[in-house]
């Protein structure tokens, strides 16, 4: 599964440059929004702290070429399996209970943030068959995906807000590590506070999420394996006579789960290298 460039299929994607009196850095801002196949380019210069954390509020919407069609195909069985137990959709505390503290805060959950979206086109939802381990596995692609999503917000403002504090570039994804490394030892000000306190608060959020990705990386050549299991066994496993009559569907979503767990596991080992 080819994963798309993160640059390039965000909706906003912010690149802060060295040198500012108010902020520690020129934060030139870039955004660029994606819509019916245009792609509309914004420039903005944040003058103070309250505009560069405005902006940094700005959610991605996906890393993953398959997440658009998870979402659709979720759709699709959650209309046809009118029988089955309605689909469920992941929050934050479900990736971890280490993050359950930071659910629904706007500064820090990513995932409600981007499933709130209008033009979103993968909400964290998961369809629920009826059948325990088809729903299981469900399940855990959608978390998969939460907090490889979770982990690359978190990540992107980290260097943003390192950038504040060190005045280097901001880096990409590559580069997290590395960026929050030297704004750790960084000198706080009057006039780069605001920036070190909310750097302060991703980096906890970073470590928190990081132990998480590395856990996912490990055991990723088992989750598939799990996935391709089912597809093997649908036929004899998947009994009710409703649901039979949806059996390719179901098959094609656990294909593209698999795909959502490779290309989650891909962008978080990029991140923690």
């Amino acid at each position: 599964m080819q994963r798309r460039a993160l640059t390039l299929f965000i909706p906003l994607f912010l690149i802060a440059i060295p040198a500012c009196e108010s902020l520690g850095i020129k934060a030139n801002i870039t955004s660029f929004k994606s819509m019916n196949g245009k792609t509309e380019v914004k420039h903005r210069e944040a003058k103070n702290w309250a505009e560069f954390e405005d902006a940094m509020g700005e959610v991605a919407t996906d890393f993953s070429d398959v997440a658009k069609e998870v979402g659709k195909t979720t759709s699709e069985l959650a209309k046809a399996l009118v029988e089955a137990p309605p689909p469920g959709k992941v929050k934050l505390g479900d990736v971890s209970p280490a993050l359950m503290k930071y659910e629904g805060n706007e500064r820090f959950d990513f995932v409600d943030a981007a499933s709130k979206k209008p033009d979103a086109p993968y909400d964290f939802s998961y369809v629920r068959i009826g059948v325990q381990s088809y729903d299981d596995f469900f399940k855990t692609a959608a978390e998969v995906y939460a907090l490889a999503f979770q982990m690359a917000e978190t990540g992107r403002r980290l260097r943003l807000t390192a950038s504040a504090l060190t005045g280097e570039e901001a880096g990409d994804e590559a580069q997290t590590e590395s960026a929050a490394k030297k704004a750790r030892g960084a000198q706080v000000n009057d006039e780069n506070k605001d920036a070190g306190a909310y750097f302060k608060d991703l980096d906890a959020m970073w470590q928190l999420v990081g132990v998480q990705g590395a856990q996912l990386v490990a055991k990723t050549a088992e989750l598939v394996g799990k996935g391709q299991a089912l597809i093997t066994s649908a036929p004899s496993s998947i009994l009710n006579p409703k649901t039979v009559l949806h059996l390719d569907l179901i098959v094609e979503g656990l294909e593209q789960s698999i795909g959502l767990i490779k290309d989650s596991a891909s962008i978080v080992g990029e991140m923690i290298g």
